[in-house]
């Protein structure tokens, strides 16, 4: 009993002064252990995902299941039985993985493949798109309808080359004393999806 990991064991017999005689055949008990899952192409992916392979190594066992499970997580359903790897692609939500070993003796880690939903860079406003030159009235432009975060906001005098960034990663943009008409834009990106730039707002000064 209390063991840690698989064991043979074999028997030795003596009879008198007879000569030891031992069992020709080890029996192996097998003490389950679940592994450890691992991805070739890397875990988080732009929906849907791009191709992946989750392989196991280090198992003891004499049968296993791969399962995966979608948010919140706490319903199992089998994908894969007795196969070293399985390939994952076309993931449209994040999902685990795991290893049941011996039904349910042992388990691998859960390895989570997440999955984003591509950006949607979403539009700007404000109340105050004409102010008076210099003007140190604090108005705020709002991003709204974004499916990502921000990284930043950018300004030009131009509405083209060069974009200044500044350094705000919030969904609104306090502006006052401006000297000249400017033009603003958001840079938003969601997960490991493409970023996406919103249109430009101008304030008129």
């Amino acid at each position: 009993s209390n063991l840690t990991q698989s064991t043979f064991f074999r028997v030795v017999t003596k009879n008198g002064a007879c000569a030891e005689t031992v069992s020709s055949i080890p029996v192996k008990i097998t003490v389950a252990r679940g592994g450890t899952v691992s991805a070739s192409q890397g875990t988080e992916f732009c929906a849907p995902s791009t191709a992946t392979t989750l392989s196991l190594s280090n198992l003891e066992g004499t049968s296993y299941v791969w399962e995966s499970a979608v948010s919140p997580f706490s319903s199992w359903s089998a994908v894969a039985s007795n196969v070293p790897s399985i390939p994952v692609s076309g993931l449209t939500e994040t999902t685990r993985y795991r290893v049941n070993v011996n039904t349910n003796r042992a388990f691998s880690n859960e390895i989570t493949i997440t999955v984003s939903a591509p950006t949607v860079q979403g539009s700007l406003s404000t109340a105050n798109a004409t102010v008076c030159e210099n003007d140190g009235t604090a108005r705020t432009i709002n991003l709204t309808g974004n499916t990502g975060a921000v990284l930043r906001w950018e300004s030009s005098t131009t509405n083209g080359e060069p974009w200044s960034p500044i350094l705000q990663t919030s969904t609104g943009l306090t502006f006052s004393n401006l000297p000249n008409s400017i033009y603003y834009r958001v840079v938003v990106k969601n997960g490991a999806c493409t970023q996406a730039v919103t249109a430009s707002l101008q304030i008129i000064v």
